[in-house]
C-alpha cells in the first residue's frame, strides 16, 4: 500500500455526496466503502481528522465512524414494510376463500351475491 501521503474529498455526482480518500505514492483508497458523505463540510471534518491524525505522531490509531444514508434506510424500511403486508395480504386472502369453500360445503343451497366460486 505505501505511506499514506494525505487525504482527498471528491464529489460523486450531483446528488450522491462526497467521498474522502486516503492518498498514497501508488493509490487511492476510499474510507467508505458503502455510504457517501452527503455534504462537503462533512467530507472536509473527516478529512480534517485524517491529517490531524497524519501530523501528530503520538496518535497511534484514528477513529472513524460512518452514519448510516438516511435515504437507504428510509427506502429499505418503506421496501420490509410493503413486503410484508403484501405477505399478509395473500395469506388473509388465502384464508378468506378456505372460508368461502367451507360454507358452500356445509350449506350447498345457499347462494350469496358475492359468490364467485
Amino acid at each position: 500500500m505505501g505511506e499514506v501521503q494525505g487525504y482527498q474529498t471528491q464529489r460523486q455526482g450531483i446528488n450522491c455526496g462526497y467521498k474522502v480518500f486516503l492518498v498514497t505514492k501508488n493509490d487511492k483508497i476510499s474510507i467508505q466503502d458503502f455510504f457517501s458523505i452527503s455534504s462537503q463540510s462533512a467530507a472536509i471534518k473527516k478529512a480534517d481528522q485524517i491529517n490531524n491524525f497524519l501530523n501528530n505522531p503520538e496518535q497511534i490509531s484514528l477513529k472513524i465512524q460512518q452514519h448510516p444514508n438516511w435515504f437507504i434506510v428510509v427506502w429499505g424500511i418503506i421496501l420490509i414494510v410493503v413486503s410484508v403486508l403484501g405477505l399478509l395480504s395473500d395469506d388473509l386472502e388465502r384464508k378468506y376463500r378456505i372460508w368461502k369453500i367451507r360454507i358452500e360445503i356445509s350449506y350447498p343451497d345457499h347462494q350469496d351475491d358475492k359468490s364467485d366460486l
